[in-house]
């Protein structure tokens, strides 16, 4: 009877451990393909991107460097596993020398794996979330993991006494077991502070979709820290029983949380809308040429204003500028009487622009239906506001091109676009609301709050050219956020600013309900926090203004 059992039991185990290295191969190759698969379909989405050229960055290089070492490692594994006798007892690294060298190197790929994909998400990181935050966060974790894995992989490979550093049974090696504790404490640590990157992105100005998807792919990570969780305490139980051939759940887990980590720094690049902000913040990296980052606060200039509501934009470190001609006392009187009135609504962009950019911009209050002064004139012979100039003679008299360059003195902005394409359709959306909503708005509204004189033909055709305007906006923004991309540009802020007016008298309950998709898009882009600032509390019109009120109307 017992010689039947223990023929069972033999042939049980002969059964159990041939089938375990199979499964190994298995699972092993299977995720080692799905690696792949993702990885081409990453550059796939990139490929497909009409743009004129395509950039091979510095995160697609470690990408493709984690997958060949994924390779090898997956290689190593099986060789590590191959031929795996069926014996329940410990075997020593004399007796399976092959089996010791393949785990050698296998770790090593490893550690090599998880650093550059780890590094290649903290460029990700720099490239979706802009500002010195996540530019010190992402420069920090890039610089620990390099550090940590380059360490890591030369303790490894010195582990124990040369020459068979890979026998960890019978040779002088260091603490084995409080190594391998270090490691996956420090990728359990490091995975945890990932996962905590989404939270920072609800406070940005993105779409709903893109932060939802940023988020799952960073929250995604917590997989890892459930893989390398089971692992650390398989190593541990292992270590303690001088197990080896049960530790192949050990290594099982490797091949998951190398896997998962190469597939979550793949995911950004999946989405198209994220891989197109990707493309745009690489390429305005190359144009800082070596200079700082960021844009500096330096004195810029001096910008006519008219119905002021702040004296300054962000007056840290104030530097005076070139002072116009046109600048006198009573203008400065006329500035200091104007701090209670709303501000222009055509130049209120250029403040919130200025403002997001840290420019130090002077404004002097012009009245020009009161007369400008000579020198006013020969810099704007049209005698209008807005005019800029800048602190180096630099002299601007439209507010379409003042707005583009206050935005384009940030080299990082996306407030332009990511692509010709968007900078063009942004030029478009702003020549629409300064043409086709600003002249007919003003003629609607301005006889309504005692501006202009009422006459009810040209304020009956007044109010139709702009609703029939705000018609395209509010089709246009049917199935879109922003008036172009999935964040807030320049055309947001300049059209925003025009229809300030028409939210403040003429567009009352009723018709927001009317137009869900044009008001939900304007309470969003004037939450912007450096909007907000300059624009004001965000106030709505509960009742139109009444016209049967109106004095002096005209029939």
């Amino acid at each position: 009877m017992s010689t039947v059992v223990s023929y069972a039991l033999q042939r049980r185990d002969n059964i159990s451990t041939p089938s375990r290295s199979t499964v190994m191969d298995i699972i092993s190759w299977a995720l080692l393909a799905l690696v792949i698969s993702t990885l081409i379909a990453r550059f796939a989405v990139k490929l497909s991107r009409r743009a004129n050229r395509v950039r091979i960055a510095q995160d697609d290089v470690l990408l493709v460097l984690a997958t060949l070492f994924s390779f090898g490692q997956t290689i190593a594994i099986s060789v590590q596993w191959k031929d795996n006798k069926s014996e329940r007892h410990s075997q020593s690294s004399n007796d399976n020398p092959v089996y010791q060298k393949a785990a050698y190197a296998s770790n090593m790929l490893f550690i090599a794996n998880m650093g550059c994909a780890r590094i290649c998400l903290s460029l990700i990181m720099r490239k979706l979330f802009a500002g010195r935050l996540f530019e010190y966060t992402s420069g920090i974790l890039a610089i620990f993991t390099g550090g940590w894995t380059i360490s890591a992989i030369v303790v490894t490979a010195f582990q124990c006494r040369m020459p068979t550093p890979w026998d960890v049974l019978s040779n002088k090696c260091i603490d084995i077991g409080a190594f391998g504790n270090y490691l996956t404490s420090t990728n359990i640590a490091t995975e945890i502070l990932l996962v905590l990157v989404p939270f920072a992105i609800w406070i940005r100005d993105t779409s709903v979709g893109n932060r939802l998807y940023v988020s799952a792919v960073f929250w995604s990570r917590m997989s890892i820290v459930a893989a390398f969780g089971v692992q650390l305490y398989i190593f541990n139980t292992s270590v303690a029983s001088e197990s080896i051939v049960e530790s192949w759940t050990f290594s099982l887990c490797m091949q998951i949380a190398q896997t998962l980590s190469i597939v979550s720094a793949c995911l950004p690049g999946l989405h198209p809308l994220v891989v197109k902000d990707m493309s745009d913040t690489s390429s305005t990296h190359t144009e800082t040429n070596g200079h700082d980052s960021r844009w500096d606060a330096k004195r810029f200039g001096t910008l006519s204003y008219s119905h002021v509501s702040q004296k300054s934009i962000d007056s840290h470190n104030p530097l005076e500028p070139v002072t116009p001609d046109w600048e006198d006392e009573e203008a400065e009187e006329v500035e200091e009487d104007a701090e209670s009135r709303r501000g222009n609504t055509r130049t209120t962009a250029l403040l919130a622009v200025a403002k997001e950019n840290n420019l130090d911009i002077k404004l002097i209050e012009t009245n020009p239906h009161k007369g400008v002064p000579e020198p006013y004139l020969k810099l704007n012979p049209l005698g209008k506001i807005p005019t800029f100039v800048g602190s180096d003679g630099f002299v601007l008299s439209e507010v379409i091109a003042i707005a583009v360059y206050f935005a384009s003195q940030n080299p990082q902005t996306t407030l332009l676009g990511s692509s010709k394409q968007d900078n063009t359709n942004i030029l478009c959306w702003m020549s629409f609301a300064n043409s086709e909503v600003l002249p007919p708005l003003g003629g609607w509204f301005a006889p309504l709050i005692g501006r202009a004189p009422y006459v009810k033909a040209q304020i009956t055709k007044s109010r139709a050219q702009t609703l029939r305007a705000m018609q395209v906006l509010e089709d246009h923004l049917y199935r879109k956020t922003f008036l172009v991309g999935e964040r807030v540009t320049l055309a947001d802020l300049f059209a925003a600013s025009i229809f300030g007016r028409a939210f403040q008298y003429v567009l009352d309950k009723k018709w927001r309900e009317q137009h869900p998709n044009i008001t939900r898009w304007y309470e969003t882009v004037h939450n912007v926090s450096y909007y907000a600032a300059v624009a004001g509390e965000l106030t709505f019109v509960e009742e139109a203004i009444d016209i049967a009120g109106v004095r002096g109307a005209k029939k």
